[in-house]
């Protein structure tokens, strides 16, 4: 699923970091021929930090600018060359930045704000989505989107937004809000222009309840509205059934039901199917269900056991995981036959990339035959593995972070010290932190690339853009100040 939207949880403050494991910085690499430096000084509303590093084409190692606000941030979001920072708990004020040049576009407080904004829901096209709730109010009436202009700050428009129904959705120009209608079991899918709120269509539609409405985060996004570029999945009824919308004129072009509660949707345009997995509708079935449905009729082409609460999607096939110590299955997604089954060593798949699998016990599977390629046995949570090119990057509690090569398992370097702060999928390298040096490293060969300095007791956080720029947002604790550090590729 491709979409402009972009859906956040709730960020942790950034002050908040975790406990480093040495005061000792270790090196792998040879020593660094250090070539520039950049400061920055330290006094009440600015945080000091200090550079140095060798400028090196297609990584972000050049500080570009830096900017400082009386703000402690918690949220930020990047669209189209602007940055929306808010604060962590309350939406009691907006800023953005200019991410070429650092300079504040607008700094709005909550004079000039409405008193009851919840939360940033998405950042596109140059507009801010945010959620609000009336002040004081009991129920979850009375709730809407807010929408501000990323370039100045000013509410443009505003719509309704039920709190039990899912977040909206960003569709290129355009955002879906999917809402009940008052005291009624059916509800109402409209199409909003972004620029200006005005209203394209809406379709009437028996909406599903959201699983969790108290939940403001992107878990209310799936699977009740799924986009695959021309139409739109929604879940409907009690949660067992499908509706397939056009998006330019908001006709119903099918329904169907499963007769099962729907877990996951996702549509896979390239192959004219809608991927549903379901569970069973109760207690005495303990059997989930992947079916494949066809895109343009909704009627159902195939369908096969699993006993996983999720599948993987991988090239032509999809991988189903068959519970713990089971066997994993590769299918067809057009036509539902069965290319392999393979002994699944009990793991779920965390990440894929290329033909190769990498599971929560670091182990990584051969998705073309299905074939174990090796394994270490280390328990990973899905925050813990991320995996770039041919390196899969490990990183826990109870080991150091460790690169291995994709394909071999072979060990290609560890972190001695400190932890990983942000992976930069794009230029293929990881920042790490170790007391008060950040340092960024080359994914493959762990060298260090550059280091950062920023002080005892300072709070760090970082983030890319869709350029693959580096951001680093650094607090006080317990001080309403903020440094951001824009870290870019050398200019050709």
């Amino acid at each position: 699923m491709d979409t402009d939207s972009k859906l956040r949880r709730p960020l942790p403050r950034l002050g908040a970091r975790r406990t480093n494991r040495s005061a000792v910085i270790g090196l792998l690499t040879a020593p660094l021929v250090l070539l520039t430096t950049a400061c920055g000084s330290d006094s009440n509303d600015k945080i000091g930090f200090h550079f140095s590093g060798k400028p090196q084409p297609g990584i972000p190692s050049r500080v570009a600018w830096d900017a400082h606000l009386e703000m402690e941030i918690g949220n930020f979001l990047f669209d189209s060359g602007t940055a929306v920072l808010t604060p962590q708990y309350s939406v009691n004020r907006i800023a953005a930045l200019d991410t070429t040049s650092g300079a504040v576009r607008f700094d709005d407080e909550h004079d000039a704000l409405p008193p009851d904004l919840d939360g940033v829901l998405a950042f596109s096209a140059g507009r801010v989505l945010i959620g609000a709730h009336e002040n004081g109010a009991t129920s979850i009436e009375n709730s809407r989107i807010d929408t501000f202009d990323a370039a100045t700050g000013k509410k443009l428009w505003s719509v309704p937004l039920d709190l039990q129904d899912p977040l909206p959705l960003v569709v290129g120009d355009a955002v879906v809000v999917a809402n009940h209608d008052a005291g009624q079991s059916i509800g109402h899918v409209h199409l909003y222009a972004l620029a200006d709120g005005k209203e394209r269509w809406s379709a009437p539609l028996s909406i599903a309840p959201v699983a969790k409405p108290e939940s403001n985060d992107h878990d209310r996004g799936a699977p009740l509205l799924a986009d695959d570029g021309s139409t739109l999945t929604v879940q409907t009824g009690s949660g067992t059934s499908l509706a397939q919308i056009d998006i330019k004129t908001g006709a119903i072009t099918w329904e169907h039901d499963t007769g099962r509660p729907i877990v996951k949707v996702q549509p896979v345009e390239t192959k004219a199917r809608v991927l549903v997995l379901t569970k069973a509708a109760d207690k005495t079935d303990l059997t989930l269900r992947i079916e494949g449905l066809n895109i343009d009729t909704g009627d159902s082409v195939w369908s096969e056991q699993s006993a996983y609460p999720t599948f993987v999607v991988n090239g032509d096939d999809v991988v189903v995981a068959t519970g713990f110590g089971g066997t994993w299955s590769a299918f067809d997604i057009a036509s539902g036959s069965k290319h392999w089954s393979s002994y699944g060593d009990g793991s779920t798949i965390l990440a894929v990339s290329g033909q190769f699998a990498v599971t929560d016990g670091l182990s990584v599977f051969d998705l073309k035959t299905g074939e174990h390629a090796w394994g270490t046995s280390k328990f990973q949570t899905p925050g813990d593995v991320h995996v770039v090119g041919d390196v899969v990057l490990a990183d826990s509690a109870s080991h150091k972070p460790t690169a291995y090569d994709l394909a071999t398992g072979d060990k290609l370097w560890a972190l001695t010290d400190g932890f990983v702060v942000k992976v930069l999928d794009q230029s293929a390298t990881v920042l790490t932190q170790n007391v008060d040096v950040l340092e960024l490293h080359d994914l493959r060969t762990g060298a260090v690339l550059w280091t950062l300095s920023v002080g005892d007791k300072i709070g760090v956080r970082a983030d890319t853009d869709a350029d693959g720029n580096l951001y680093v947002f650094l607090d006080k604790y317990r001080k309403s100040v903020a440094t951001i550090v824009a870290i870019k590729p050398p200019t050709a």
